[in-house]
């Protein structure tokens, strides 16, 4: 990099310069770097655009959003959104599984319920 913008002493610039000529892989390294900083150079500056201003003053003549417009918006977004809210709620609850009693659960749970077949558990329970 600093061979590229000239601040290299004298000798190092030609020690580099030596190196330069010998070897391939870094000449095109440096050719690389060099067409690499020429096109952030070219991008650094871009052209302005003449009518900008005059664009920018026509869109500031013309009137705001009326406030009747700004006020409903947000009234019916929070309205459609409870509606929304509400509507899913109801559906929810048509598709919901009932709740019913535990007997169908204590029915599948008796096979692996060991305390009638073995009576020192079941004394053990119920020792005072």
């Amino acid at each position: 990099m600093f061979y590229m913008e000239d601040s290299l002493l004298a000798k190092e610039k030609q020690e580099i310069a030596e190196h330069l000529s010998h070897c391939d892989e870094c000449q095109q390294l440096l050719e690389s770097l060099r067409k690499d900083l020429a096109l952030l150079n070219f991008e650094k500056y871009t052209e302005n655009d003449p009518y900008f201003y005059t664009r920018l003053k026509a869109r500031m003549e013309v009137p705001a959003q009326p406030a009747s417009r700004r006020l409903w918006q947000p009234a019916l977004f929070g309205a459609l959104l409870l509606l929304a809210i509400s509507l899913g709620t109801v559906v929810g609850k048509q598709f919901s599984v009932e709740q019913g009693s535990d007997d169908g659960l204590t029915s599948e749970l008796v096979p692996f319920d060991g305390l009638q077949e073995e009576p020192i558990e079941q004394f053990l329970l119920t020792f005072e």
